[in-house]
């Protein structure tokens, strides 16, 4: 399931494969580069931060720890309903 090609393809496997790993972290962001969890954060902004500090331009990854990802789809082909009154 790797995105080929994508900066991140590594952090995003990682983060995958590690997921159940981290029950206890559920909700919190968890700072990823290469194949190493950085550390787990409270809020997205501190972990962000984090990783701009540390790794500056380089790719990093920040997730939210949830062992149930909500997934969502969007599609163009939906047709308006027209209501009578």
């Amino acid at each position: 399931m790797t995105e080929s090609g994508s900066p991140i393809s590594k952090e995003l496997d990682y983060f995958r494969r590690h997921l159940q790993d981290w029950e206890g972290h559920e909700g919190e962001y968890v700072l990823i580069k290469g194949e190493k969890a950085v550390d787990f954060f409270s809020s997205y902004d501190d972990a962000l931060k984090r990783g701009y500090r540390e790794f500056g331009l380089e790719s990093f990854l920040v997730k939210q720890i949830s062992v149930v990802e909500c997934a969502s789809f969007i599609s163009r082909s939906i047709v308006p309903c027209h209501i009578s009154l």
